[in-house]
């Protein structure tokens, strides 16, 4: 997957696919042989891709007049049965694996779970969209796939952004339209699927690091404080790259620190208590426990109460409350503690921004630099970054280097900017494209593209033969954004490398995983020491491997020889999965 755009439209289209009449108008119009050639299927194959792509464009266009009078008829629906919306959807969408020699050997109940596994992910995913965007109450979310105009449209606009930015081709033959991976998106695919399957794991084991907590407040109708607090420490970390290791007492003794802390803590309360009793938390129970101030339960109430009312998509479904009781709704928690606690902050009295802005110094300088300096038995070396001005044809060129990793045994440079980015948690593409090219991303690149592109200066040189760094040029160095967004993970754009800090710090410990079940915790490793100028490389290992659960050579050639079809105002349309 690829992320970068030039044009806000393809974005626009994706965040609100009935805008699709506004941004569209001045299209080129299909010839009238190719109207000719679609009518005839054995000659579709002749249509050129220009007049394919609006011939496509026009089924979004059918699609969106449809899906307004779906929308008029949308009811809400409180059955809870989560098979239903899969049984909607599969009546106009089907996921279908590719015969494929690689495929021989593969289990069908394997390849039966991989199916019915992206039937839920998908249903889930598109309905969402679909319900923040019409902002909708999430008790629509069962009758969403029964709007199948409307459930298409939302699926499909992505792929005109994949599309319009060469990830997609598209062809025609006598069985309708294809939407197949071009070579740019397959030699991307190995590092989006790890990146993506790595996450979901994630995700999994910090639900299992929650029923252990559970175990202790099912025996004494109590958490104790020691335990709370690891866990607060763990969702800190793995949440908002925030590590009390490396904390000074200025941040730790900051009042918006405390109410952070005390908001996740809540949160995990009512987690644990609501998903394992399948009701309500009683606020008199939450204050009986005394971990949480009497000031910071009210600012969390507070909240909670001018909350009321807003749309699914917001902090909101995450955990709303009454009179007496607090309830879990529907965000997944990764996913809904970060908007959360990032509400409850802006609603303080000061400025939320200054806490994370100060920890963004702290992340750079203590975590990053001091957590590597560590990592002694790999055999890295971290040191100092640099600021460097370059004067090219007239032009003042700015360079902000933050650190230097040095891999010694294979005498690697990486030049890093890392950015820390506090309350962006994108789930949907329109927003990880978004995120992507944000302004502090694009400051990012701006700071280490001039000293990428002119190694080779004697003035630069100079400079780095000067500082320590002589054996650092063109051919051994490479330029590395360090960030905390999980999506943003073994990504290269003009040369840049893009990694997640938690996977970073992994992959430099020879590919730690460390996966959590209900009773045990386990630690592996890939098993060799990995480049990060190879992100491809690395991907493979992971696959090759096996090292986590589910995550192995045949799950990925399922992955990439699965496609989705559907039927598109009695046209068939085919299309990669993603």
């Amino acid at each position: 997957m690829h992320y970068y755009h030039s044009d806000q439209n393809i974005i626009d289209i994706m965040k609100d696919p009935q805008l699709i009449h506004l941004l569209l108008k001045n299209r080129r119009k299909i010839s009238l042989l190719s109207k000719i050639l679609y009518k005839v299927p054995p000659l579709r194959k002749y249509i050129n891709k220009c007049d394919l792509e609006n011939i496509f464009i026009n089924n979004l266009l059918d699609l969106s007049k449809n899906a307004e009078k779906e929308i008029k008829n949308l009811k809400p629906n409180n059955d809870k049965n989560t098979l239903l919306p899969i049984k909607n959807l599969s009546n106009f969408f089907q996921i279908n694996i590719i015969n494929d020699p690689i495929l021989e050997s593969i289990d069908e109940n394997m390849a039966h779970s991989h199916v019915v596994m992206h039937y839920q992910t998908k249903a889930e995913y598109h309905s969402n969209r679909i319900i923040e965007s019409l902002l909708l109450e999430k008790n629509h979310y069962s009758n969403i796939t029964t709007c199948k105009n409307l459930w298409t449209l939302f699926f499909l606009s992505e792929y005109y952004f994949l599309l319009k930015t060469g990830q997609m081709e598209i062809s025609a033959s006598k069985h309708g339209l294809h939407l197949k991976r071009t070579q740019k998106m397959l030699e991307a695919t190995p590092r989006y699927w790890i990146s993506e399957t790595i996450e979901f794991n994630s995700k999994l084991s910090d639900n299992f690091g929650l029923s252990i907590l559970y175990e202790d407040v099912l025996q004494r109708n109590r958490i104790s404080p020691a335990t709370w607090n690891a866990h607060i420490n763990l969702i800190l970390d793995k949440v908002f790259s925030i590590h009390v290791e490396y904390l000074n007492s200025n941040f730790k003794n900051n009042r918006l620190y405390k109410l952070l802390r005390e908001t996740i803590g809540f949160s995990i309360i009512v987690e644990i208590k609501c998903n394992n009793h399948q009701s309500p938390v009683s606020r008199d129970w939450v204050k009986k426990l005394h971990l949480i101030s009497e000031e910071n339960l009210t600012t969390i109430d507070n909240f909670l109460e001018i909350s009321k009312g807003s749309s699914y998509g917001n902090s909101e479904n995450f955990i709303t409350s009454d009179a007496h009781y607090y309830y879990r709704k529907d965000l997944n928690f990764k996913y809904g503690i970060k908007r959360f606690a990032g509400k409850i902050l802006d609603i303080s009295k000061n400025d939320s921004n200054s806490l994370f802005s100060d920890y963004g110094k702290i992340f750079e300088n203590s975590y990053i630099y001091e957590y590597i300096k560590k990592l002694g038995n790999y055999d890295y070396e971290i040191l100092n970054g640099f600021q460097l001005k370059i004067d090219k044809n007239g032009k003042k060129l700015h360079c902000d280097i933050d650190l230097v990793l040095k891999d010694k045994s294979k005498t690697l440079f990486y030049f890093i900017q890392v950015k820390y980015l506090s309350s962006f948690n994108p789930t949907y593409l329109s927003e990880q494209c978004s995120i992507f090219n944000h302004e502090r991303m694009i400051k990012a690149r701006n700071q280490i593209t001039p000293l990428k592109d002119n190694m080779r200066m004697t003035h630069v040189r100079n400079f780095l033969d000067k500082n320590g760094l002589s054996e650092a040029r063109a051919e051994n160095t490479y330029f590395l954004i360090v960030h905390n967004l999980p999506f943003l993970n073994l990504y290269k754009e003009n040369d840049i490398y893009y990694y997640e800090w938690n996977l970073l710090r992994n992959i430099l410990k020879e590919g730690k995983v460390v996966e959590t079940s209900k009773n045990h915790i386990s630690e592996k490793h890939v098993g060799k020491k990995l480049s990060l100028n190879s992100p491809t490389e690395i991907a493979n290992e992971y696959i090759r491997s096996s090292v986590i659960t589910n995550l192995n050579r045949d799950s990925y050639n399922l992955f990439v020889h699965s496609e989705c079809q559907l039927d598109v105002l009695g046209n068939n349309v085919t299309c990669s999965l993603i």
